[in-house]
């Protein structure tokens, strides 16, 4: 009786590459389990980066949205005066009354809305994550734990904190509405220009290692590479010619602070969750190989 097919595998040691190609059945059953992992963590990440931004930042923006229709509103009411006072009068009473209702709706509507966007785009980056991650248990070092904290490490990096640096968020009121297509265009080089760097670090470890560093040498030389590389971003790079409206340079900045602290609330934590679960299941399986071996050999 000829012997079955053997199932295409691939192995890996720290002296060898891989000697065969990966079971298709097994990767796509990686696939999904990634991608179940990835928008777990993304809920789990939006539900509380949304949380943060309605206790943190939400306060913050109707001040910068009262202060954006305040000034429209007081503008159309002196036009309105002008030329008709008492059609001014009547229909500023009905805009006071009206507006006596509709804000509680609104700012709770606001608030469901803050929420479901940041669930909406962890659920985004969870599946990115979850994509990603077994090419990268393919070509990067380290446990589930260490390689999910380099790739998230790196996307937070480029999306989150250097175009941070360079064009901070803008509240509602402040800036230029002309300038907004520039603005994103110049918000979006600076994305690409992260992405670049990242890869950069990335495309540095083999040589570090070849040249025999230790992990703690070849970590600090790529941590100066990423931070020589940014900060020659954030020189490089034009002004936006974003003014603060008539905002106070309080509520600019503290906007710009809590929409930043929003933000890596929600990659950090897609990252975080993602890490512990890949962590858990690669534990897990481990243990579910070595019992078998444990009872051969005490058999």
């Amino acid at each position: 009786m000829p012997p079955p097919p053997a199932v295409a595998c691939c192995t890996r040691s720290s002296t060898t590459r891989a000697t065969c190609l990966p079971c298709p059945a097994t990767d796509m059953a990686t696939l999904r389990a990634n991608l179940r992992r990835g928008l777990i963590a993304g809920a789990v990440a939006g539900v509380i980066a949304g949380l943060l931004g309605v206790l943190g930042g939400a306060q913050t923006i109707d001040t910068a949205e009262a202060a954006a229709h305040g000034a429209e509103g007081g503008h159309a009411e002196g036009e309105a005066g002008h030329t008709h006072a008492e059609a001014g009068h009547t229909g500023s009473q009905a805009t006071a009354d009206a507006g006596e209702a509709d804000p509680v709706v609104s700012r709770i509507e606001d608030r469901m809305g803050l929420v479901g966007g940041t669930v909406l785009a962890g659920l985004a980056l969870g599946a990115l994550l979850g994509v990603a991650a077994g090419p990268a248990a393919r070509r990067l070092g380290g446990d589930a734990w260490a390689r999910t904290w380099k790739l998230g490490g790196a996307a937070t990096f480029a999306v989150v904190v250097l175009p941070a640096l360079v064009y901070p968020a803008t509240p509602p009121g402040a800036g230029d509405p002309d300038t907004v297509g520039a603005r994103t265009a110049l918000y979006l080089s600076v994305v690409l220009l992260g992405l670049a760097i990242a890869v950069l670090a990335g495309a540095l470890q083999r040589p570090l290692v070849r040249a025999g560093l230790t992990s703690a040498a070849r970590q600090a030389a790529t941590g100066l590479v990423i931070v020589a590389a940014g900060a020659a971003v954030v020189l490089a790079m034009p002004d936006a010619g974003v003014g603060t409206g008539d905002l106070s340079a309080q509520t600019v900045w503290t906007f710009r602070l809590q929409s930043l602290a929003t933000q890596l609330a929600l990659w950090l934590g897609v990252t975080a969750v993602f890490g512990l679960l890949a962590a858990r299941a690669e534990h897990g399986g481990l243990r579910a190989r070595s019992m078998p071996a444990a009872s051969a050999a005490a058999t």
